[in-house]
């Protein structure tokens, strides 16, 4: 894995726990409190859904990039044979 991703994962949850220790800490009984407390769990698990998100990508692209780069050297291996078999049969049937 990647180090953004290693950031992005630490610092969702350390603003996890500072919400959770922000609710604790708060007196639940004014209207901003409450409001601050529903929004920051909004944005905790808009967070933890773009993070899943972005590591299932990292994990569909970096398998596509492998097989790419398997599909380009079997090219290579096949291209390379044939210039090899074309230049014998050329090589060979001049010479005869």
């Amino acid at each position: 894995m990647v180090p953004w991703l290693y950031c992005f994962a630490i610092f969702t949850l350390f603003r996890l726990f500072a919400f959770v220790f922000g609710s604790i800490v708060n007196d639940m009984i004014f209207g901003y409190n409450i409001a601050m407390c529903v929004l920051w769990i909004i944005y905790t698990v808009a967070s933890i859904y773009g993070w899943l998100l972005v590591y299932s990508l990292y994990l569909e692209l970096s398998d596509l990039t492998k097989l790419e780069d398997l599909a380009h050297l079997r090219v290579s291996r096949s291209l390379t044979y044939s210039f090899f078999v074309c230049v014998c049969v050329c090589v060979c049937g001049y010479f005869k």
